[in-house]
């Protein structure tokens, strides 16, 4: 037994972020829990970089609501390694349309400790009403380096 989970990151959104129907959108988190080795880009990129070689686990959770009606046909929520889709996950309603979903994902990266990076990104198919990515404990991003 031993070792340290080091890296790890939690970051969550600090407000609303407003997205457009049916298209991926980056994810902008941007209020930093915890960041034990500051490589997390909480102001322009909305990326995570580890310094540190290794297999990661990854995991974010992405709340979107229409603001209290009943238009949410579907949600995804995506990570990206490198700017391209490892992993994602969705959740559909058929025609029974939601106000609510929270889709969360997760996956075991092996990342090379200078280079390689996460992105999370969002997808909402909605009907007529403005969506939004929720801030708060609903949507987070947590991310750490598994003990091997």
């Amino acid at each position: 037994p031993g070792g340290v989970n080091t890296p790890l990151i939690y970051i969550k959104i600090s407000g609303a972020q407003a997205v457009s129907d049916n298209t991926i959108t980056k994810v902008e988190f941007n209020s930093e829990v915890f960041d034990t080795e500051g490589s997390y880009d909480s102001s322009t990129n909305y990326r995570w970089t580890p310094q540190t070689a290794g297999k990661y686990y990854i995991s974010a959770s992405l709340a979107m609501t229409s603001n209290g009606v009943d238009q949410l046909n579907q949600s995804s929520v995506y990570i990206y390694k490198n700017g391209s889709n490892d992993m994602h996950t969705r959740i559909t309603t058929a025609t029974n349309y939601l106000y609510w979903l929270t889709p969360v994902v997760s996956s075991v990266l092996d990342m090379n400790g200078s280079s390689d990076y996460v992105e999370i990104m969002g997808l909402s198919d909605f009907i007529s009403a403005t969506v939004s990515f929720i801030a708060g404990n609903h949507s987070f991003l947590v991310g750490y380096k598994l003990i091997e």
